[in-house]
């Protein structure tokens, strides 16, 4: 999911997102430390769309100090 996409859902939307991705970022952790998922890249792809939803979020609740 690219940042536009991210963009034009609502907060409570982002918000979801970000608890989805949360519980999917602490399963995904587990199962790569014991080896039962090989696929770590999946997990740094995760933590990224994670921190875009959150930048997101942040730009949205306090307007451009300038």
């Amino acid at each position: 999911m690219g940042v536009k996409d991210i963009r034009l859902k609502t907060r409570p939307e982002l918000l979801t997102l970000a608890a989805e991705l949360s519980g999917q970022i602490r399963d995904l952790r587990s199962l790569v430390v014991t080896r039962q998922h090989k696929n770590v890249r999946e997990l740094r792809n995760k933590k990224r769309e994670l921190a875009r939803v959150q930048t997101v979020l942040r730009q949205t609740a306090e307007p451009s100090k300038q």
